[in-house]
């Protein structure tokens, strides 16, 4: 049995580890929109994204210093909230992990981007849930199937190696399978990008499920453009060109033509000190 709940298994069985124990991490812890290309664009809250069915493939296209990152600690922090993640079950690769923008996940979640724990987490994820099956196959009983939520947070923007010497993240292989299977082994994405590479790849681009986009580039906008078929250049570009500063506008392939464009601004968490985090901080 599976549902949009990227939940920990409830049993608890000693047969299973923690994702945490597997990868090394210790355990732990719609408002109606105007049309595309309006001058007069609001931002709405952040229901347009968090009520998006997980898991999917989100990526999010800006400048650098636009609130990309910011964007998706609102998310994470809003959906644990409502209990459609756990903490333990989140990981986050980042090179910006200084800065405590994640500060409500446990420090051991939170690091530099590493391919052989990318591959060592897609593993441990297929071996689960194939341990899952067979046990609902034998009992006849149906179990709930634990999600990751796997955030890529401007790691493939490395030209060179990652932490572990691995190739630049743009170049990899592991990033190809997270947009086309991630969803069918449970494993929510979600990655924040400047590098138009990114974007440019076929299996990534026809199997991202909702593009974050704000100050793009003009190399960026065209990139972006591939993926969206209800406007033109034009009114895609005046629309990008006219966002009011760290506001996203957001194309979600889940909603109907005609529905898909929202215009979001993360609305900003207490964190671990009480202050607000973000980029106003």
């Amino acid at each position: 049995h599976e549902d949009d709940n990227l939940d920990a298994d409830q049993h608890g069985e000693k047969t299973e580890k923690n994702i945490d124990s597997v990868s090394g991490v210790a355990e732990g812890d719609h408002k109606k929109t105007k049309k595309a290309g309006s001058s007069s664009m609001k931002a709405t809250d952040m229901d347009f994204i968090l009520n998006i069915p997980l898991p999917s493939a989100v990526c999010v296209v800006a400048r650098r210093n636009t609130g990309k990152s910011f964007l998706i600690c609102s998310w994470i922090y809003e959906q644990l909230k409502r209990g459609r993640l756990l903490k333990q079950n989140i990981i986050v690769f980042t090179s910006t992990s200084f800065n405590d923008q994640y500060d409500f996940l446990p420090a051991q979640n939170v690091r530099p981007y590493s391919e052989t724990l990318v591959k060592k987490i897609i593993q441990f994820q297929k071996r689960r849930l194939l341990l899952l099956k067979k046990r609902s196959d034998r009992s006849g009983v149906p179990v709930q199937i634990p999600g990751i939520c796997l955030v890529l947070d401007d790691v493939q923007t490395y030209s060179g190696r990652a932490s572990d010497g691995s190739k630049g993240h743009f170049l990899s292989e592991c990033l190809k399978f997270l947009f086309t299977t991630g969803r069918h082994l449970k494993i929510q994405l979600w990655c924040a990008t400047q590098a138009t590479k990114t974007l440019i790849s076929p299996a990534c681009r026809s199997n991202c499920d909702v593009l974050a986009m704000s100050s793009l580039t003009t190399e960026q906008m065209r990139a972006c453009y591939q993926l969206i078929s209800d406007v033109t250049f034009p009114e895609f570009k005046r629309m990008i060109d006219n966002l009011p500063r760290h506001v996203f506008a957001v194309y979600n392939t889940y909603k109907p033509p005609g529905e898909r464009w929202g215009f979001v601004k993360a609305t900003g968490y207490a964190g671990r000190h009480g202050h607000k985090t973000g980029w106003w901080r």
